[in-house]
C-alpha cells in the first residue's frame, strides 16, 4: 500500500480493488495498458532527457523504478490468488500476466539505448552505494537477457523464458491437481478399531465427513496438516504406505517437464557464457562459485552423518519393539510419534490446546512489537479474497508503517507451504510521494470450523515466526529508493537469514511464557511444558538436516552438469542418497516430480540457500538473546544493531562489509548453528 499512488499512474484504478478476488477479464487489460505505456514512457523519457544533457540517476532510474512498482503491484495479486484459491480462470489469469510480464521486460533489458545509459550513468562517480547496487542489478539484468550477445541469441533467451514460465506452471498444476484427486477414506468402525490411534481429536474432526448413508467416515488428503496428522498417527502400515505412496508421488506428467526445463536451463546458462546452470544460478548469489557451495554442503553432511545415524538407531530398536523389525519411510513419522509419547513424556496433545493459530497470532505481533516496536491493528471491513484472510495495518510510534495480509489455513485448491511474497515496497516516487510496504503472508494451518479452534502443532508455530521473520524484514524497511528496499535486491542465498534468525525465538522459554495460552482457560503454558519442547527442540535433528542437505545437494548436482534425461536424474539422486541418507528408499518414491522449490519456485540451483543463510541466522540469533548460555530473553540494543545494520542493508551493500559491521567479522561458521541444532557442542 502507499500513503500516495504516484500522480502519474498509468492506469485509473487501483489494484486494491481488486483484493476480493474477482479479476474478472478486464484485469488483464489493465495489465498490458500499465506494460504498454511504461515502455513507451521509458523511450520518450530517454529521448527527452538525451536531448536535454540531463541523464541522471535520479531524472531517468527513479522513475523507471516507479513503472516497475505498478506493474508488479497489479501483476503479483494475480500470483497470490493462484496460490490461494486456485481455479482455471487463476491459472490463465497467472500464464497470460507472466508472458506479459516478460514480453515487457524483454522489450527493456534487450533494448541497446537503455543499456548504453544505464551504463553511462554507472560511470558517474558521485553515486551512492544503494545507487551503485541498483545500476549493478540493472546490468546484470542486460547481461542475463543476452545484451552482450547476438540479436539471434537474444531471440532465443527470450523463448526460453516463455517456455520455462510456462512449464514451471504447469508442473505447480500438476502438483496441485495430484493433492486434488488423492483422498484415503477410514470407516468409523475402521477408527473405532484403533486404525487413526491416540490422532488428536482436532484433527479427527476436521477429517470427519458424512458419507450419502448417513455414515462417518474420516476422509484424509494430500494437503499438509491432513497428511502429516495420517503418518503421525495411523496404525496400520498398510495404508501409511498408501498414502505415502501418493505423496511421493504427485505430479503426475512432471518427469517430462523436469527433462524439458533442465535443457532450457543449460542452453540459457551457455548462451550466457556459462557451463552450467548452477554455474549462472551462482553469479547472482553472495557464495562464491559451485565449488564453495559443495564443499559447505559435503562439509555439513559428513558432520551429521554419525548423529544421524545414531537417531536411526534408536528409532529402529524401538520399532523392532512394536512389530517393525526394518523402518520404512512410511514408519518413521509414526515411531518418531510414539517414542516422544511413551519414552519421553512428550503428548502433543497436552501442548496444542496452548498453541491455538489466534492467540499465537497475536503473541506473535506481540513480540514483534516489543522487538521492533510495531504495533498491529486489525481491518475488521477488508474485502479480501477468502473469509479466513485478514488484513492489519501496522504502525511504529503511532505512524503508518505498512500492511500485512495473512492467509493461514490450509484449504482445498490452496498451495501447500508456508511463504511472503511482497506486494508493495517502501520507497519514495520521482515526485517525492512516499510509498509504504506491504506483504502477503501465506500458511497452510490446520482449518477451524465453527465451535473448533485451529490447534497447532508447534512446527507451526516456527513456521509462523519464520515467515514473520521474512514480512519484518520487508515492513522495516525505511529505504527511499525502491530497487534496494526490503527483500529487493537481495541476493537469493541470503533472504532466508532474518526469517530463520526470528525462527529460533519460537522456542525460546521467555517468549513461550508470553504468547502460550490455553485458548480455552486462559492459563499459560507451564515451564513442564516448555522444558519439554525444548528438550525436544533437537529430537532427530540429524536426520532432518541430512534430509535437507540430500535437497540441497540434488538440486545442485542436476543442475551442474549437461541436461539430465528423467533416468538420469533419478540416478542423480540415488547417488546422493548414498552419501547423504541413512534409510533405504523405495523404489517408487518420486519425490523430484513435486519438487515446487527448485521446478517451479525461483530456488533452481539455489535450495542450498536455507542452510547457507541459517549459518548466519544462528550466531545472529545467540548474540540477540539476552542470554546466550540459557538462550532465554531479548536483548533490545543488539536487535536494534541488527535491524540498523542487517535488515536495513541486506540488500544495499556486500554481505561481508554488513555482517563484521554487525558482529565483528566477514562470515560465520556453522558451529553455532550446529550448537542450536544440538549436533555441535
Amino acid at each position: 500500500m502507499s500513503t500516495h499512488r504516484n500522480n502519474q499512474n498509468l492506469v485509473d484504478d487501483s489494484p486494491h480493488n481488486y483484493l476480493n478476488g474477482n479479476l474478472g477479464d478486464s484485469y488483464l487489460e489493465i495489465i498490458k495498458t500499465i506494460t504498454n505505456n511504461a515502455n513507451k514512457r521509458i523511450q520518450q523519457l530517454l529521448t527527452e532527457l538525451s536531448n536535454q544533457g540531463n541523464l541522471s540517476f535520479e531524472s531517468f532510474v527513479v522513475p523507471i523504478m516507479d513503472m516497475e512498482d505498478e506493474e508488479h503491484h497489479y501483476a503479483s495479486l494475480i500470483f497470490l490468488l493462484n496460490a490461494v484459491n486456485n481455479t482455471e480462470q487463476t491459472v490463465k489469469l497467472e500464464d497470460d500476466a507472466r508472458a506479459i510480464m516478460i514480453e515487457s521486460s524483454k522489450q527493456f533489458y534487450q533494448n541497446e539505448n537503455y543499456l548504453k545509459a544505464f551504463t553511462q550513468i554507472s560511470q558517474n562517480k558521485n553515486l551512492t552505494p544503494a545507487q551503485t547496487q541498483i545500476i549493478s542489478d540493472y546490468l546484470d539484468g542486460f547481461r542475463l537477457n543476452g545484451m552482450t550477445a547476438s540479436m539471434q541469441v537474444r531471440k532465443r533467451i527470450k523463448t526460453i523464458d516463455l517456455q520455462t514460465a510456462q512449464l514451471e506452471s504447469q508442473f505447480n498444476q500438476n502438483v496441485l491437481k495430484s493433492v486434488g484427486e488423492y483422498s484415503l477414506t477410514i470407516s468409523d468402525k475402521m477408527n473405532r478399531e484403533g486404525v487413526l490411534g491416540v490422532m488428536p481429536e482436532s484433527e479427527k474432526n476436521i477429517a470427519k465427513s458424512t458419507n450419502e448413508n448417513g455414515e462417518t467416515n474420516y476422509v484424509f488428503t494430500l494437503q499438509a496438516p491432513s497428511y502429516i496428522a495420517f503418518m503421525n498417527y495411523c496404525t496400520r502400515r498398510d495404508l501409511r504406505e498408501q498414502i505415502y505412496k501418493a505423496f511421493t508421488n504427485m505430479g503426475d506428467g512432471n518427469e517430462t517437464i523436469i527433462e524439458q526445463l533442465l535443457n532450457l536451463r543449460h542452453e540459457n546458462a551457455q548462451l550466457l557464457g556459462h557451463k552450467t546452470y548452477s554455474e549462472l544460478s551462482l553469479s547472482m548469489k553472495s557464495a562464491k562459485g559451485t565449488s564453495t557451495v559443495f564443499n559447505y554442503l559435503y562439509q555439513l553432511a559428513g558432520l551429521a552423518m554419525e548423529p544421524a545415524q545414531k537417531e536411526l538407531a534408536v528409532l529402529q530398536e524401538y520399532g523392532a519393539t512394536v512389530g517393525i523389525p526394518k523402518l520404512e519411510p512410511w514408519d518413521i513419522p509414526f515411531i518418531s510419534k510414539k517414542i516422544q509419547r511413551e519414552t519421553l513424556d512428550f503428548d502433543e496433545t497436552k501442548i496444542r490446546p496452548f498453541l491455538e493459530k489466534t492467540r499465537i497470532l497475536q503473541g506473535v505481533f506481540t513480540l514483534v512489537q516489543e522487538m521492533f516496536g510495531l504495533r498491529f491493528e486489525h481491518v475488521a471491513d477488508a474485502k479480501l479474497w477468502h473469509d479466513k484472510a485478514e488484513k492489519y495495518n501496522i504502525y511504529r510510534d503511532n505512524h503508518l508503517v505498512g500492511s500485512i495480509f495473512l492467509d493461514l489455513e490450509s484449504r482445498k485448491g490452496k498451495r501447500n507451504g508456508a511463504w511472503v511474497q511482497h506486494w508493495g515496497s517502501h520507497f519514495v516516487d520521482s515526485n517525492g510521494h512516499k510509498h509504504l510496504p506491504s506483504v502477503f503472508l501465506v500458511c497452510n494451518f490446520p482449518p477451524s470450523t465453527e465451535g473448533m479452534a485451529s490447534l497447532l502443532t508447534h512446527n507451526d508455530v516456527t513456521t509462523l515466526f519464520h515467515e514473520m521473520g521474512h514480512a519484518v524484514h520487508h515492513l522495516l524497511s525505511s529505504e527511499p529508493l525502491r530497487g534496494v528496499s526490503g527483500f529487493n535486491g537481495v541476493k537469493w542465498d541470503l533472504v532466508e537469514y532474518p526469517s530463520q534468525w526470528l525462527e529460533n525465538f519460537a522456542y525460546n522459554p521467555d517468549t513461550l511464557q508470553k504468547i502460550a495460552q490455553h485458548h480455552e482457560t486462559d492459563e499459560n503454558i507451564s515451564q513442564d511444558h516448555i522444558n519439554k519442547l525444548n528438550a525436544l527442540k533437537n529430537y532427530n535433528s540429524a536426520l532432518g538436516m541430512l534430509r535437507q542437505l540430500e535437497f540441497s545437494i540434488f538440486d545442485m548436482e542436476i543442475h551442474n552438469t549437461k541436461p539430465l534425461s528423467i533416468n538420469e536424474v533419478k540416478g542423480v539422486l540415488a547417488s546422493v542418497r548414498e552419501k547423504t541418507a541413512v534409510i533405504e528408499y523405495p523404489k517408487f518414491n518420486n519425490f523430484q516430480n513435486s519438487f515446487l522449490h527448485i521446478f517451479a519456485g525461483g530456488y533452481s540451483a539455489g535450495y542450498y540457500s536455507y542452510k547457507w543463510a541459517e549459518t548466519y541466522a544462528a550466531e545472529t540469533y545467540l548474540d540477540t538473546v539476552d542470554n546466550a548460555e540459557t538462550l532465554t530473553g531479548i536483548n533490545p540494543k543488539r536487535i536494534k544493531a541488527f535491524e540498523q545494520i542487517v535488515l536495513a542493508q541486506l540488500s544495499g551493500t556486500d554481505i561481508s562489509e554488513t555482517y563484521t559491521k554487525f558482529i565483528g567479522h566477514p562470515a560465520p561458521d556453522t558451529t553455532c548453528m550446529l550448537q542450536l541444532l544440538g549436533i555441535q557442542k
